[in-house]
């Protein structure tokens, strides 16, 4: 993925969050981290890479209203016993 910035504000901003964040990184591992050139440009490419996200869509708006009717003969509680509990699925030869 490539990464830009359109002026090198943009880009001295990117750079203070990647700070800020690689901060946060060190204090959570305990140690300084020798290789923070790596861990700022990965971290400046998920952030440009994941900054425009799908909207949120509410967990309201994706449920059905719609009534559901177990499948005829179908008891859940009990079949998982009967297939597995019985050994009935057993495919060895003893």
């Amino acid at each position: 993925m490539s990464v830009t910035f359109r002026t090198a504000e943009e880009l001295a901003q990117a750079l203070r969050r990647a700070a800020e964040a690689h901060g946060a990184h060190e204090a959570r591992t305990g140690r300084e981290d020798a290789d923070w050139p790596t861990w700022y440009a990965e971290h400046m490419v998920r952030e440009q890479r994941f900054a425009h996200l799908p909207e949120r869509v509410e967990t309201s708006r994706t449920t059905t209203a719609q009534e559901t009717v177990p499948a005829r003969g179908a008891d859940g509680e009990h079949d998982f016993f009967l297939r597995y509990g019985t050994g009935g699925d057993d495919l060895s030869d003893g």
